[in-house]
């Protein structure tokens, strides 16, 4: 039996070392980017909304996007956080919901997300952001607003 000399695996620890120390510093620069150079600026939602109804009442408001273009910074987004305010340009910091880019809403087709938890009588404002990387961090800016009015109460 050969055992192999001490160099060999000292020269393995080495290179896996410094993949490591590598692939670390590449996330702490792209962290301390600032968020224009991590946002995909081209990206134009084009968010709307409608309100969908069962029997006399609306029950839902219906988001609608384009994905994430090909050649974007964010190509393909693998997600996108879903915002609700109840005010214009009041979209809570908390997203309501994260859409997977994977249920669906591919490069070549619309995107949607139904917020089921709507109620009568209040008028609802949405916008989303395009999300990728490890555990999403990687967001675009925010799209247009786009509001719903839910008329029954």
């Amino acid at each position: 039996m050969t055992r192999r000399p001490s160099f060999f695996r000292s020269a393995v620890r080495l290179l896996a070392l410094v993949l490591l120390f590598a692939a670390a510093d590449a996330l702490v620069r792209w962290a301390l980017a600032p968020p224009s150079v991590r946002a995909d600026p081209v990206w134009q939602a084009g968010l709307t909304v409608k309100v969908t109804t069962s029997g006399s009442c609306p029950h839902a408001a219906t988001l609608s996007w384009n994905p994430s273009p090909d050649g974007g910074a964010l190509n393909p987004a693998m997600g996108y956080y879903v915002y609700r305010g109840g005010a214009p340009g009041q979209e809570a910091t908390t997203p309501v919901n994260l859409t997977m880019a994977a249920a669906g809403c591919t490069a070549k087709a619309n995107c949607t997300y139904a917020d089921t938890t709507v109620k009568g009588g209040v008028t609802y404002y949405y916008k989303i952001r395009a999300a990728v990387g490890p555990h999403f961090a990687q967001q675009s800016v925010m799209s247009n607003e786009a509001a719903a009015s839910i008329p029954c109460s």
